[in-house]
């Protein structure tokens, strides 16, 4: 949202605000490789693959490579006039590809031999325009692959008119993955300056089409290094266009960032003083020789490269047993990475022109179907903390203006009350009754503070599959009553049992399990010989159908937001944030009564009326001046 009090005259000067040069600024990196090759997890981007696939993977980019450079070839020897290298595009190309379906269509420039190949085309027929025998010999509607364009950006203007003609086709956004169409439009760095690639972005933003551009960005331009061209990193170019963002309070964000120093210092104190020595705590195989080696403290394990494993669950394990050390180190780290992940990254985020921050989502980031928030990730700021709620302090409504926050309440465990079958929690649900209190009562007989808080673990544990070992690091207990709380809790609600075991039994047979909407999640490794990954995909499969459908019924209410919105004169009100359950809202005061109705409506009637839920949704409305007081 633009600032309602614009800069007089033609605004600052470009250098002025995004710096001297375009490598002052830039995206958020991501590494899934190192440069020897071994794989990166990352916590937004982690996809399994099997080792077949891979193989399948690689063997495309060495083909790939080798019709390119058997092109480049004939093109020196005068048998093309002209050849287009994708040389070092290759993985891109096929990952771009291989993540097509086949009812998905491509818009390429002109070096797309890549994502050609993964659609089937001949590499023989490429070679025809640049040796001026033909326009393209492939039938476009056969393959779902356009000719070749020569034209610099035009095919994104067809992109779009395509992808806004698939929504006039009902082809987009009906929950049926074999039905649901999109469009990718493949261009350069030079063609991101041509109006045509600035008109589309423009009609895609505006009606929210389905298309996807994709900039294969080597940073020259038209035979120009890039920062002639821009001053900005192209992927900030999306912000200009349509794309909403949340206003931060810049001056709190250093506030909060010179707090966090002061408390880091004052943790670093202490630990040292509790030690008898500095050492530097944000080294994990300092902190283990110290706590194992110097401290002689039970329980220390060295991994592959000789160093303790110092993470979270081990120093959790510590302060069980009664040492203070680790939770002030655990302290150190949550402090250490509100600072470095969000006061101090906010602050650098904070657009100059707008005063807001502009993340952007990815659909395909998350297996089971959740939007994934990133550059900056504003889905993994800690709410259950003090320290950590204070971050949201910092995003602010405009002057007169309201955030209102729209969160489903206990989404999962309706929907797990549904799916399984449970009449005891289906009416508690109907019934407006505390959960985890109708769950305490089930399974110890009695409410009190204890029995809430542990059914409240167990109400969530159950559904990730937790073992008898992991939930009794939970509550604090020995694997044996773990199990026997595990069992109680299948007695008193068979439903869930027959739920688990049914859902496993469905993904070993078929590979996949399926939301309420029909959208399937794979699970290549269920029948993995490793214990480890066959475990995880046994436990990943028993919760994807729940969070997939959640996933699926904010997608649905997100869609049909706005349209409700404006049909009740409230068009003025724009959805910022989506935070896994949870809507964000920025709008007028005086709107809140009337916009509430409408949100909650909305959000309770997501899912019809393709799915009939036993249970109603709940949604909770809070609203405030920023997004904590709002949360």
């Amino acid at each position: 949202m633009p600032d309602s009090n614009p800069s007089p005259g033609f605004g600052p000067d470009l250098a002025e605000v995004f710096g001297p040069a375009h490598s002052d600024g830039g995206p958020e990196l991501v590494q899934l490789l190192t440069p020897e090759g071994e794989r990166v997890h990352h916590p937004e981007f982690d996809l399994d693959f099997s080792a077949e696939q891979i193989r399948g993977f690689y063997r495309d980019m060495v083909l790939t490579r080798r019709i390119d450079t058997e092109a480049t070839a004939l093109q020196r020897h005068g048998e093309l006039g002209i050849w287009a290298q994708l040389l070092g595009q290759e993985a891109a190309q096929i990952g771009a590809g291989r993540a097509l379906r086949p009812q998905d269509y491509v818009f390429p420039t002109y070096r797309e031999h890549g994502v050609a190949w993964c659609k089937g085309i001949d590499p023989l027929k490429l070679l025809g325009p640049f040796r001026g025998v033909d326009h393209g010999s492939w039938d476009p509607h056969e393959f779902n692959f356009g000719l070749y364009t020569i034209v610099i950006g035009a095919q994104c203007l067809h992109a779009t008119g395509y992808a806004m003609g698939m929504q006039r086709d009902g082809v987009v956004g009906t929950g049926d993955p074999d039905r649901d169409a999109a469009v990718i439009a493949h261009f350069g760095d030079g063609a991101s300056s041509q109006g045509d690639v600035n008109e589309s972005f423009i009609f895609a933003a505006s009606y929210n089409a389905p298309v996807v551009f994709f900039c294969q960005n080597n940073q020259w331009a038209i035979s120009e290094p890039i920062e002639r061209q821009t001053r900005i990193p192209l992927y900030q170019r999306a912000l200009g266009f349509g794309f909403p963002g949340i206003r931060v309070d810049g001056k709190e964000l250093k506030r909060l960032s010179d707090d966090f120093g002061k408390r880091l210092g004052g943790l670093e104190e202490e630990i040292h003083r509790m030690v008898g020595h500095e050492f530097n705590i944000g080294s994990p195989k300092q902190l283990g020789q110290v706590l194992f080696d110097g401290l002689g403290l039970p329980g220390g394990k060295k991994g592959k490269t000789g160093a303790y494993g110092t993470g979270a669950e081990v120093l959790e394990a510590l302060i069980d047993h009664g040492h203070d050390l680790p939770a002030r180190v655990l302290d150190w780290r949550q402090v250490a990475k509100l600072k470095s992940t969000y006061s101090d990254a906010l602050m650098e985020q904070i657009n100059p022109a707008t005063g807001r921050v502009h993340t952007s989502y990815s659909q395909a980031g998350v297996s089971t179907g959740r939007l994934a928030s990133s550059d900056p990730n504003l889905q993994n700021i800690p709410i259950r903390t003090e320290i950590g709620r204070q971050i949201r302090e910092a995003f602010v409504a405009q002057d007169g203006n309201a955030l209102l926050a729209a969160d489903y309440s206990q989404i999962e465990l309706r929907l797990a009350a549904h799916m399984a079958d449970v009449p005891s929690l289906k009416e508690a649900f109907a019934n407006g009754e505390d959960i985890h209190s109708r769950t305490a009562s089930e399974m110890f007989g009695e409410v009190n503070r204890d029995t809430r808080a542990r059914a409240k673990t167990i109400n969530f544990a159950i559904l990730y599959g937790i073992s008898r070992w992991g939930l009794a690091g939970r509550l604090g207990v020995e694997a044996d009553e773990a199990q026997a709380m595990i069992d109680t809790y299948f007695q008193r609600f068979p439903g869930i049992q027959k739920y688990i075991v049914r859902t496993l039994e469905q993904v070993r047979e078929c590979g996949y399990s399926e939301t309420l909407f029909g959208r399937k999640t794979w699970f290549p490794r269920i029948g993995s010989k490793n214990q480890a990954e066959r475990q995880g995909s046994e436990r990943a499969a028993i919760n994807a159908p729940i969070q997939g459908t959640s996933a699926d019924i904010i997608k649905r209410a997100m869609v049909r937001m706005m349209p409700a919105l404006e049909a009740a004169g409230l068009a003025h009100v724009q959805m910022l944030l989506q935070v896994h359950d949870e809507l964000v809202f920025e709008l007028p005061e005086s709107d809140v009564d009337a916009a509430r109705k409408v949100i909650e409506n909305v959000m309770v009637s997501a899912a019809e009326p393709s799915v009939k839920l036993d249970v109603p949704l709940g949604v909770d409305i809070g609203t405030g001046t920023s997004w904590g007081a709002a949360h």
